[in-house]
């Protein structure tokens, strides 16, 4: 069937159908403010295209809400209210996961937490499974030290 000169046909590779989209208006009276040109055009729309778009409706309206009620329960509630609950009494890092920790002044942070906390691990050479202190207590002493360039030296009792 060929589309109304007003229609035009897009093809996608994730779609089974063409989607159908509105011809560029070259007029300033375009019929895109009529809301039967609208409905014509939304019923012209395959299914999974319809269904697709009011999916992504229905998630707009609900973050748009949460996003409000938000906003409402922190205007509701005032300031923040600050409580005490501890002291931090010392930092750690663990360079290898499940090894000894190193104790730090001031910890940095990035886009993957602390620099330098647990970013490696160590693998069983047979079945290439990381291995914990759960499997092998005597991990917890081998002291990890990061070097300046990345590099980590191992040392162990």
């Amino acid at each position: 069937n060929p589309l109304p000169p007003s229609l035009t046909e897009v093809t996608s590779p994730t779609l089974s159908h063409p989607f159908i989209l509105p011809a560029m208006a070259s007029s300033p009276s375009s019929p895109y403010l009529e809301l039967e040109y609208w409905q014509k055009l939304w019923s012209s729309q395959p299914e999974e295209v319809t269904r697709g778009i009011k999916i992504s409706a229905g998630v707009a309206v609900g973050a748009a809400a949460a996003y409000y009620s938000f906003q409402l329960l922190k205007k509701a509630l005032g300031k923040e209210v600050w409580e005490k609950v501890g002291v931090v009494s010392s930092l750690h890092i663990y360079p290898i996961k499940s090894c000894k920790g190193i104790s730090v002044e001031q910890i940095q942070l990035d886009k993957y937490g602390a620099v330098n906390d647990r970013r490696f691990m160590l693998q069983c050479q047979e079945s290439k499974r990381f291995v914990t202190q759960r499997q092998e207590p005597a991990m917890c002493k081998i002291k990890a030290i990061v070097l300046k360039g990345g590099s980590i030296q191992l040392s162990a009792p």
